[in-house]
């Protein structure tokens, strides 16, 4: 596992233990790991790789989920705070999905070139 994928680990394991499995979850708290976890995707892009081994999408999913559990059970004054953090998971898992499309559609061109070269010298 490489350096960056520890780290997305780490904040992965920090949401789950501290908003999704938690009985009293603070919506300051997430708001800091979705914080944190967006400057640590600010300073190295998402990909493939580290989404399948961190499982970071699925847990941003669960997250939102939780949020917005949460959110519901807030007093009024609370439900401001909730909806940052619900803000910030959401576009963080949109930025993730677009960052692994991209990859993949990098991928498919770049094998589509492949076979396309690799059929120009055969007919040679």
């Amino acid at each position: 596992m490489t350096a960056y994928e520890k780290i997305y680990a780490s904040l992965a394991k920090s949401l789950l233990g501290d908003i999704v499995n938690t009985s009293e979850p603070s919506s300051e708290r997430a708001t800091d790991i979705l914080t944190a976890l967006q400057k640590e995707s600010n300073n190295k892009p998402m990909t493939v790789s580290i989404l399948g081994n961190t499982k970071i999408g699925k847990i941003l999913t669960k997250t939102v989920k939780a949020c917005n559990r949460n959110k519901r059970a807030a007093l009024e004054d609370a439900k401001d705070e909730w909806d940052e953090a619900i803000k910030t998971a959401e576009a963080l898992l949109s930025s993730f999905k677009e960052a692994a499309d991209v990859e993949v559609e990098k991928k498919k061109k770049s094998a589509e070139k492949d076979t396309a070269s690799k059929k120009n010298d055969e007919g040679r």
